[in-house]
C-alpha cells in the first residue's frame, strides 16, 4: 500500500494506492486530518504495517511542514517518506521567473500526467479549492 498526501490551505487530500492503482480518496479540513487520517485507515482495514511509501507535499507555511513532517515519522515510522519539495529532484523544471510562487501541489501534478506516459506538449489545470 503506498499514500499520496497533498496538504493545502483549505483541504487536505489523502490518495491510497495498491501497488499503482488508486483505491480510495479522502478529503478532511486541514483540522480535522491529525485525529481522523488515522482511525479512517483502520475503519478500512488498512494496516500501518503494510504502508510501502508515503508521499506528501504541503502548500502550506513552515509551521504545517514541521507538523507534518513529525506526524509522518511518529506514525508511519516503517515506511519510506518522500516529501516533495523544492530541493526534490523532479522530471521537469520550474521555468517561472519567480519560481517559489508555482505551488509544488502544481508541479507535482504535472508529474503525474507525465506518469501517465502523457507526451507534451501539456496542459494540466489544477483548480485548488
Amino acid at each position: 500500500m503506498n499514500i499520496t498526501i497533498d496538504i493545502g490551505n483549505s483541504r487536505v487530500k489523502v490518495g491510497i494506492f495498491k501497488e499503482e492503482k488508486l483505491g480510495s480518496v479522502w478529503y478532511y479540513s486541514p483540522d480535522e486530518f491529525w485525529t481522523k487520517f488515522s482511525a479512517d485507515l483502520e475503519a478500512e482495514g488498512k494496516t500501518l504495517s503494510s504502508l510501502k511509501y508515503l508521499g506528501w507535499v504541503s502548500v502550506g507555511e513552515e509551521e504545517i511542514l514541521t507538523e507534518a513532517l513529525s506526524f509522518f515519522h511518529d506514525h508511519f515510522p516503517g515506511c519510506t517518506h518522500v516529501p516533495i519539495h523544492r530541493d526534490t529532484p523532479l522530471p521537469v523544471s520550474n521555468a517561472y521567473k519567480t519560481p517559489k510562487t508555482l505551488g509544488m501541489d502544481r508541479i507535482v501534478a504535472v508529474c503525474g500526467a507525465l506518469a501517465e506516459g502523457l507526451k507534451g506538449p501539456l496542459l494540466v489545470i489544477d483548480t485548488g479549492t
